[in-house]
């Protein structure tokens, strides 16, 4: 059956044309025309032209993120009673029903009484229709869209789908003595609440479980790792560690992972990181998550260092918003007057990172650092060079790596949420200066600027530390999704 991925999630939208039809010929203050225009055979006629022009529409030119229903007509007479028979037509297929989007003539009477009936969003084409039908429903508490244009609705539709595609994240957390990991405690902390409010699932997998499937499916999976270990050593520009010896067994964990998202039905992934690394079974056998990380973002596949889970829905947020694959770090903020003494000497900033001299003299700083970056962070269907490198010193746990410098000067957008997912901090900012690339651990990352570093700091203190991000700004999109989601942004 495969894994249910969230780049795969579409929005099912129902169009409904609707037609006002005069039973007679006369003129008034809302209708004029020659004696031609006036007759009930030329309605039924511009109504069928138009309808068909409308089904042609909804079916070729809607955005890829859209899955187009059967189109429905709807009409009514001039006596402004909106019979049955049509809405229940509408409504025939409501389960299987994300949006309805309607056109057509007094559009917002059908599209009152759908949403009246299903409690589902809709949204109303036309520059009177679409205010006067929104005003009416947003002020009875249901959700409503009117556009400006068709970029608008298009806007909306892939917003709507981004919503759909958190809602479909289902976590396979893989956890050892309780739920979460202490290790992380800015992390998510009500699950359940989350799940209810915003759809994102969790469903828990004993650490022991799983890796005594990784040693199970060792014989049935081998010759695929070293397949895919081969061919990430000749994609990459260059190699630091023995690819041959190590990185087989990191990809076999990455493949036992695809197959335990098939088995138990998600699809995204979290596993401890101290907690699991104190037990001592990844340095008896060799091998780390990072890669399987990378490769499962890669894939589409939210996945989130340390149990993170406020990373997760950050993730898939991220990945189904700009199909591209993103990066998670711990960040650390510099003060303007501590600044080149902290980043040579500060005992959370890695060592890889002191190197960076030509950024000392700038202002409003802060560094980002983790091994887990990927080979499309500029798109799922683009490949950025890359190197490979151990992340140890004994010389397992193969990484990718990435040169930061080569993006100096791009914009990145980054987020993280409070615990209660109620709040977002939401940055733009601007890629400085790669570092650690030349050297093992956490410690590849790049320092960015922000607008000032005091706001992002204490911002920072309601919602941790582990920040994800993307190339490109897409901070409009995303203060409208969280108004979507009723969620306040913090900007930085």
């Amino acid at each position: 059956m495969g894994i249910k991925k969230i780049t795969d999630v579409k929005l099912n939208v129902k169009p409904v044309f609707s037609q006002l039809i005069h039973r007679h010929a006369y003129e008034g203050p809302c209708r004029l025309g020659g004696p031609d225009m006036l007759t009930r055979e030329f309605d039924e006629h511009s109504a069928a032209s138009k309808y068909e022009s409308f089904c042609t529409d909804m079916k070729t030119n809607l955005p890829d993120c859209v899955n187009v229903l059967e189109p429905v007509y709807a009409e009514f007479y001039d006596d402004f009673i909106i019979p049955d028979a049509p809405i229940e037509e509408i409504i025939a297929q409501d389960s299987n029903v994300d949006f309805y989007l309607f056109d057509g003539f007094f559009q917002q009477l059908f599209a009152k009484e759908v949403a009246r009936r299903t409690k589902k969003p809709v949204g109303i084409i036309g520059m009177m229709a679409g205010p006067d039908g929104s005003a009416y429903l947003r002020a009875m508490g249901q959700e409503a869209y009117p556009f400006i244009d068709r970029s608008d609705l298009e806007y909306t539709l892939k917003l709507l789908q981004v919503r759909k595609a958190i809602a479909s994240t289902h976590v396979l957390l893989v956890n050892k003595n309780q739920a979460i990991a202490d290790s992380e405690t800015s992390n998510l902390t009500h699950l359940e609440e989350i799940k209810n409010r915003l759809g994102m699932r969790t469903r828990y997998a004993n650490l022991e479980d799983v890796l005594e499937s990784f040693e199970e499916f060792e014989e049935e999976l081998t010759p695929e790792s070293e397949r895919i270990a081969k061919e990430l050593a000749e994609g990459a520009d260059a190699i630091h560690m023995d690819c041959e010896k190590y990185t087989p067994k990191d990809v076999r964990f990455y493949l036992t992972v695809k197959k335990l998202l098939e088995k138990h039905d998600c699809n995204a992934f979290t596993i401890p990181c101290p907690e699991v690394c104190a037990t001592r079974y990844l340095n008896n056998n060799k091998f780390l998550f990072c890669l399987t990380h990378s490769l499962l973002k890669e894939d589409g596949i939210p996945s989130s260092c340390a149990v993170d889970m406020n990373a997760m829905l950050c993730i898939s947020l991220l990945t189904s918003l700009t199909n591209k694959a993103p990066h998670m770090g711990n960040v650390h903020p510099f003060a303007k007057d501590t600044f080149e003494k902290s980043v040579k000497s500060s005992q959370s900033n890695p060592k890889a990172l002191r190197i960076v001299d030509d950024i000392l003299d700038m202002d409003n700083i802060v560094m980002m650092f983790h091994a887990v970056p990927t080979r499309n962070m500029h798109g799922l269907d683009k490949q950025d060079p890359y190197e490979i490198r151990n992340f140890t010193h004994s010389g397992f746990g193969t990484t990718i790596r990435y040169d930061y410098n080569r993006d100096r000067n791009e914009t990145l957008t980054m987020i993280r949420f409070d615990p209660l997912a109620k709040k977002v901090h939401l940055v733009k900012s601007k890629l400085i200066a790669g570092a650690g690339l030349d050297t093992v651990g956490c410690s590849t990352g790049f320092f960015f600027q922000v607008k000032n570093v005091k706001d992002f700091f204490k911002k920072q203190g309601y919602v941790g530390h582990h920040y994800t991000w993307v190339f490109g700004d897409y901070t409009e999109e995303i203060k409208d999704l969280m108004e979507m989601l009723d969620i306040e942004v913090m900007e930085s």
